[in-house]
């Protein structure tokens, strides 16, 4: 997903930062991270 690697590595700092603190965000924030559709990261 070349088109949305800037935020996504955003993204991925946040996933880890948060890690352990906030359960349902960490859910939210790793299936977006995993998702494979370019929409998904778009609708989001």
């Amino acid at each position: 997903m070349q088109i949305w690697s800037a935020e996504i590595k955003e993204l991925e700092t946040l996933y880890t930062s948060l890690k352990g603190r906030f359960s349902e965000l960490e859910k939210e924030l790793g299936r977006l991270i995993k998702a494979d559709d370019e929409n998904i990261v778009l609708l989001y």
